[in-house]
């Protein structure tokens, strides 16, 4: 069996709106304070989904879009992007 994650950033509020989708489920929370923290979680994170990016690596959140579905300039954008991001710049991709 495949485990899907789902990550959602975003205030306390704009999170809890999307509270019932996720009833019965299991779910983490990390609470990011300072803009330090926030960079150095968002260059983890994305050096992890750099780490493990391949043609059938599922994005888009609940969209279940394959990487490898994506056109070339799409999946050059989304890999520049997270490299950016292992860099500690804060850059975000954008599928069509």
């Amino acid at each position: 069996m495949t485990t899907q994650l789902i990550e959602l950033e975003g205030s306390w509020e704009e999170i809890l709106k999307q509270a019932d989708k996720f009833i019965g489920h299991r779910v983490r929370v990390i609470i990011l304070t300072t803009e330090a923290e926030i960079k150095q979680a968002i260059t983890i994170e994305s050096q992890k989904e750099l780490d493990k990016l391949n043609s059938n690596y599922l994005i888009g959140g609940n969209e279940n879009i394959r990487f490898g579905d994506l056109s070339q300039e799409e999946q050059e954008s989304i890999k520049q992007a997270l490299v950016s991001q292992t860099e500690g710049k804060l850059e975000r991709w954008k599928c069509k």
